[in-house]
This record gives structure tokens, C-alpha cells and sequence, in this order.
């Protein structure tokens, strides 16, 4: 008997806790929901007043252009659009800055041949005659580049970094040197299409639009040439190291008065209009 009494105060305490328990979470529940609505009221209830302050600024600000003069509200135009422009201005510069870091972080992570030396340099200056060309970089004897050496830059193709051809060294200053890109009818470079099992010639471009191709030349004519076929360096030239990728076929034609090769488009992988960062190829003597 006294443990049935026992057992049945202890069922009666258990009770009153979860009961407890159940009515604080409940309590708990409405305060916080009581909370939300609250905070809702008075925010709704207070809005008008605090938007006071701003009405009668805007308010005070259009009276005020009303009263001004023809000229000294063409004086206070033209320093909001300067303040634009500044302000576009900064802007631009932020987006070219990180078109740089990738560029710079694509370039770090390139690994480097073996028997290569790579210099690393930055464009100095560009002729806006010539500029997709042509340009000046910030490296020259001094730091070992040699005339007809290979310009790269690095890309980043399916998550990986892979160099790309820009052009060849042309003549180098103690201090500078210059660059001929693949649209300089200068820069002949000898390629590749290891697909294929052929070789042929690169020769400039023909067109310095919007869409930069290169032409390459002695395609054999007995092969078939599908579309994006993927074009290297050969390293026909000892100054040249084989396997960089120039760029991908876009179709080729018969060349004029020769029925051995054909003439072919190129489109390059480097944007030759828009390079931040470039390494000189020189090999170790």
C-alpha cells in the first residue's frame, strides 16, 4: 500500500513538470510571437514620424534649387557630373584591377618547362597606330630576353592554367624590348596540328576588327581540316619551344596559284588587344 502511495506521487510530480514545462515553451512561444507584433505596431505606428525629417529635407531642397539662378545651377551640374565621372572613373579602374590580379594569379600558377628560362614582364606602352601589333615591354637585355624569343600569357582553360602564344621578341634595349603579336605580319612562326600529323606557317592578319584571326599557310591540301582544330607551337625554330597553344582553326581556302597547301583562319586564345602579364620563353644555354 505504501509503495502504490509512493509510486502514485511520483507520477503526480512528473506530471506537474511536463505540464510545467509545456506551459513555459507556450508562454515562451507567445511572448516572442507578442514581441514580433509589437515591434510591427510601432515600427508601422512610427513611420510617418520619422520620415518626417527626410520629407522636409527634400522639401527644402527643391525649394531651395527653385530660388537659385540659371547660373549657379549650371555651376553645381557641372560638379555632379565631375563627381560622376570620378566616381565611373574609380569604378573602371576597380574592374581592371581585378581582371589584373586574375591575370597575375593565372600567371604564378604556370609551371615552368624544363631547359626554359621565364621572364616575367608587364606592357609599357602601345602604339595607337599599331597598338594590337605591336608594344613596348618593361624588360630587355638586362634581364636576359633575347631578340626572337617567345611572348606568352597564361589562360585559364577547363580549371587549369595553360600558356598561350602572344608573339616573339623583336628587337631588344638594354632596358626594354618589343613585342610582334601573331596579327604582325612579321611574326612568322612555325606550328603544328598534332591531330592532323601536319605543319604549316603562321602569317599575320589580314583584318584588325573585333574578331582577331591569324592566317596560316602550307596546309597540305590532302588532309581534311574540322573545325577548332587545336594549333601549337611546332619548335621548328631551337628558339621556340614546341607544344604552346596558339589557337584553334576556323577553316581554311585554297591558296592562289599553288594546288599543294591551302591558306587556313586561326582564331588565337590570347587576347592580343588586352594583355596584362607576359613571360619571355628564353632557353638555358
Amino acid at each position: 500500500m505504501a509503495r502504490l502511495k509512493k509510486h502514485n506521487k511520483s507520477t503526480v510530480i512528473i506530471n506537474i513538470a511536463i505540464t510545467i514545462a509545456v506551459l513555459v515553451i507556450i508562454s515562451a512561444t507567445a511572448f516572442f510571437q507578442l514581441r514580433l507584433a509589437g515591434e510591427r505596431l510601432l515600427r508601422d505606428f512610427f513611420a510617418p514620424f520619422l520620415m518626417v525629417p527626410n520629407k522636409a529635407k527634400d522639401y527644402l531642397s527643391d525649394k531651395t534649387l527653385l530660388l537659385r539662378d540659371k547660373t549657379s545651377l549650371a555651376v553645381e551640374l557641372e560638379r555632379l557630373k565631375r563627381e560622376n565621372q570620378i566616381l565611373a572613373a574609380r569604378i573602371a579602374a576597380s574592374a581592371d584591377l581585378k581582371i589584373e590580379n586574375e591575370s597575375l594569379r593565372n600567371t604564378l600558377n604556370l609551371e615552368q618547362a624544363p631547359n626554359w628560362n621565364y621572364i616575367y614582364a608587364r606592357p609599357l606602352l602601345r602604339n595607337p597606330i599599331n597598338w594590337q601589333e605591336r608594344f613596348l615591354i618593361n624588360k630587355g637585355e638586362n634581364s636576359g630576353i633575347i631578340a626572337g624569343a617567345l611572348a606568352i600569357t597564361c589562360v585559364v582553360i577547363d580549371g587549369k592554367t595553360v600558356p598561350v602564344v602572344i608573339g616573339r621578341i623583336d628587337n631588344v634595349s638594354r632596358h626594354t624590348a618589343s613585342v610582334n603579336t601573331l596579327t604582325n605580319r612579321a611574326t612568322n612562326l612555325a606550328v603544328s596540328l598534332p591531330k592532323l600529323g601536319v605543319a604549316g606557317f603562321t602569317a599575320g592578319s589580314s583584318n584588325l576588327g573585333s574578331k582577331q584571326q591569324i592566317n596560316i599557310t602550307y596546309l597540305p591540301r590532302e588532309k581534311v581540316y574540322p573545325p577548332n582544330t587545336a594549333v601549337f607551337t611546332s619548335g621548328f625554330n631551337r628558339a621556340i619551344p614546341p607544344g604552346i597553344l596558339v589557337g584553334y582553326l576556323d577553316g581554311t581556302v585554297p591558296l592562289p596559284g599553288n594546288r599543294l597547301y591551302y591558306s587556313g583562319k586561326l582564331n588565337p586564345v590570347a587576347n592580343l588587344a588586352a594583355v596584362n602579364f607576359i613571360i619571355i620563353m628564353v632557353r638555358d644555354k
